[in-house]
C-alpha cells in the first residue's frame, strides 16, 4: 500500500485511479499526515464486502 497526500491525489487523480484499476494498487490518502481514506480497486472491495462482481470481464487490459 502506498501513502499519498490529499494534495497529490487532487493533482494526479486520473493517474492514481488508473494505477488502482489496472495495476491493482492500493493507496492510503493522508491529510495533515493523518490517514483519511483508502483507495482500492472495485474487485478488491467486492471481495472484502462479499459483493458479487458486476464489472464486465476483459476490462483489465489497458491499451
Amino acid at each position: 500500500m502506498e501513502f499519498i497526500s490529499s494534495a497529490l491525489i487532487r493533482s494526479q487523480f486520473s493517474d492514481i485511479l488508473a494505477q488502482t484499476y489496472y495495476q491493482n494498487k492500493k493507496f492510503m490518502i493522508r491529510k495533515s499526515n493523518r490517514p483519511m481514506a483508502i483507495l482500492l480497486s472495485i474487485e478488491e472491495y467486492e471481495q472484502l464486502a462479499g459483493v458479487p462482481s458486476k464489472k464486465p470481464k476483459g476490462r483489465k487490459n489497458k491499451p
